[in-house]
């Protein structure tokens, strides 16, 4: 299963829908789905498709994983 199957999965199981997901994190509903895809948005003259890069599928995990904590019931704080 790749990461972006794992990131809907994830979101489908935990919160639902991709707006209430972007209600809680603060990323919009698009990004959530570009996400999803696995893929960066095509912006421009350059309609390549590019895979999303490492560190932006890190902080978007570090932002899912503390959304996570929160709703087993923990407060999350840094």
């Amino acid at each position: 299963m790749t990461e972006h199957d794992k990131a809907r999965k994830w979101r489908e199981r935990a919160v639902g829908s991709r707006e209430k997901l972007a209600q809680q994190t603060g990323y919009s509903v698009e990004s959530i789905y570009w996400y999803e895809r696995g893929i960066n948005p095509p912006r421009g003259r350059k309609r390549k498709q590019e895979p999303i890069a490492e560190w932006v599928w890190q902080r978007y995990k570090l932002c899912c994983a503390g959304l996570a904590h929160q709703l087993e019931g923990k407060k999350f704080n840094w």
